[in-house]
């Protein structure tokens, strides 16, 4: 395993440990400057970070057997790792994805995510942004909120916290949706 940029657990146990991914899709910091090599054809350097963050010591452990401690240890280092990339020149959007199993394109066995920092923000969430901003005077989150408590079949957990539901616009089976109760600006 390659030498780990962070660390967690007790003095020399570690229990999460974030790695450089060995086969980078994306790496170095070369400004995003999109070049048209014919006229259907762009490209843009795969500029960025890419790195591997580790859940668990234990090869046979997947996301579900972890614990609520061992999930806050990941958390903990998902939250410290979106802020070094947020301090990392040309890095615009950082992305967490887990995939499991080599049928989803996982190459190690141990349980893990990566973490893609990349010089631009993917244009489904610019769209998106731009669908809260058109939404009107008031917040689309807080209005989906109202509207989801009175129709009442598709929540699934409502905390003080937060609302889970299968939105009405899901794209894939299974989708859920996780809205904050509070928040601010649609955000």
């Amino acid at each position: 395993m390659p030498p780990a940029l962070e660390t967690y657990g007790p003095s020399g146990n570690w229990t999460v440990r974030v790695v450089p991914n060995d086969y980078p899709a994306f790496n170095g910091h070369r400004p995003f400057e999109v070049d048209e090599i014919a006229p259907l054809f762009l490209q843009a350097p795969a500029s960025g970070i890419h790195e591997v963050l580790v859940f668990s010591p234990d090869h046979r452990a997947s996301w579900a057997d972890l614990d609520d401690r061992q999930i806050a240890g990941v958390m903990a280092a998902l939250r410290d790792r979106v802020e070094e990339h947020q301090a990392a020149p040309k890095v615009a959007y950082t992305q967490a994805i887990v995939n499991h199993g080599r049928e989803a394109g996982a190459s190690i066995e141990h349980p893990h995510g990566q973490l893609l920092g990349i010089p631009f923000v993917p244009s489904e969430l610019t769209d998106e942004q731009r669908g809260f901003a058109e939404h009107g005077e008031t917040c689309l989150l807080c209005d989906t909120i109202e509207t989801e408590r009175a129709e009442d079949h598709r929540v699934l957990l409502e905390t003080d916290r937060a609302m889970v539901i299968c939105p009405f616009w899901s794209g894939t089976p299974y989708e859920l949706l996780v809205l904050p109760i509070t928040h601010k600006d649609g955000l």
